[in-house]
């Protein structure tokens, strides 16, 4: 049997180790030939970063990587493109700051491609010296890919209450760093930003007004995750395994797996399952809280911790409800299901209007045991979360 990927976020590494990578090539295919500039929002251990490594791969004109995938005959492949990417997840702000992080991270990839970046920009001008950047780079080497991975990290890491101004400080920065991308449209061939949250994107991307949001796009709902038909076609032999471990058939273990781990739908009509916790059960063996056991954001907990309810299950809103853009008032139900603990169960494609819930028993349990053992507290009467929100009991 092949290997279960089980945190491995490289399309390389995952090709190489001979893992199971579910083919997502074809839609990937569609979104780069459909479009230019894209945002796109999951919750964290979903698959983004797996996503942007695959689209990395498949500019730089790596073919032998995509051997056996739907892509491998559908690509031209002489076509090559110089690939900058910018992971915040990988750069040093919480020790340096995000000024230098920013400054260190456009030196060292200016160096990968052996350009200069002009001095009279000075360090910190990250305007001039990304736009330098990407023009050297187009000049040098043909039309840019830029994608960047964790766009929103460091706004996130700081939305507690008392680092909420470094938050602040690091939108104003990252304003500054997203706005070179309009005016360098001309020397780029593809652009893609993806991280947690959407309440940011409008602040940070104002000057930036032509990427198309596809986060809850019913054509691309299923670009992360694993589908139902995806679960059984590539993880067959694991679940064999497990059927005769656990003395089970395999519709009793379909239909359990799929209570626990399946459920996430950013459309209200395709739901995936979770490829975290999914890997994580398929090696097990066991049915337990592995996804939302890594971490729940701290700023969530906390804001929850200021809120009296009795429960989030069956919330009726608009579309509107889950764009929140400023930092000083953030919804709770943008953070719920922005952290994806909340999903799309009905959309009413005429007005918008959503019913959300839990996406599956392992985030409902785990979220009823983290309010109780936070101190959330609980009334019998319902208050709103959002003063637009109704909810249906």
């Amino acid at each position: 049997m092949k290997y279960l990927p089980i945190g491995i976020q490289d399309l390389t590494e995952i090709r190489e180790r001979n893992c199971v990578y579910v083919d997502k090539t074809q839609l990937i295919h569609q979104l780069v030939t459909e479009g230019k500039h894209y945002f796109f929002s999951r919750p964290r251990r979903f698959g983004k970063s797996l996503l942007v490594s695959t689209l990395k791969e498949l500019y730089s004109g790596n073919k032998s990587i995509f051997e056996g995938l739907w892509i491998e005959n559908n690509w031209d492949w002489t076509k090559k493109h110089p690939v900058i990417h910018f992971s915040f997840d990988d750069m040093t702000y919480h020790q340096v700051g995000i000024n230098q992080a920013i400054t260190d991270e456009i030196n060292r990839i200016s160096k990968s491609f052996d350009i200069e970046i002009d001095a009279r920009f000075g360090p910190h001008n990250h305007k001039g010296n990304l736009k330098n950047l990407i023009e050297k780079v187009s000049g040098k080497y043909g039309k840019v890919v830029f994608l960047v991975d964790e766009y929103d990290k460091p706004i996130l890491d700081f939305l507690e209450t008392h680092t909420m101004d470094s938050a602040k400080v690091n939108q104003d920065v990252l304003r500054e760093f997203y706005g070179v991308l309009k005016n360098a449209d001309s020397h780029l061939e593809f652009v893609f930003i993806t991280g947690i949250s959407k309440f940011s994107k409008v602040s940070l991307f104002s000057h930036l007004n032509n990427l198309k949001d596809i986060t809850l796009s019913e054509k691309y709902s299923t670009i992360v995750g694993y589908t139902q038909e995806e679960l059984e076609l590539y993880f067959d032999d694991y679940l064999t395994e497990i059927e005769i471990k656990l003395q089970t058939t395999r519709e009793i273990l379909l239909g359990t797996m799929r209570e626990w781990y399946n459920g996430f739908s950013w459309d209200g009509i395709n739901s995936v399952y979770n490829p975290f916790g999914t890997l994580n059960f398929l090696s097990n063996k066991v049915f337990r809280n592995f996804w939302f056991s890594t971490g729940s954001p701290r700023f969530l907990v906390e804001k929850m911790k200021k809120e009296t309810y009795s429960h989030i299950e069956n919330l009726v809103v608009d579309n509107t409800s889950l764009d929140s853009y400023d930092l000083d008032n953030i919804k709770m139900i943008s953070l719920l299901f922005e952290t994806g603990n909340l999903t799309i169960k009905e959309l009413d494609p005429y007005t918008g209007e959503m019913i959300l819930n839990y996406p599956n028993k392992e985030v409902r349990e785990s979220m009823n045991q983290i309010l109780i053992n936070r101190g959330v507290n609980f009334n019998n009467d319902l208050k709103e979360i959002d003063e637009r929100v109704e909810v249906e009991l």
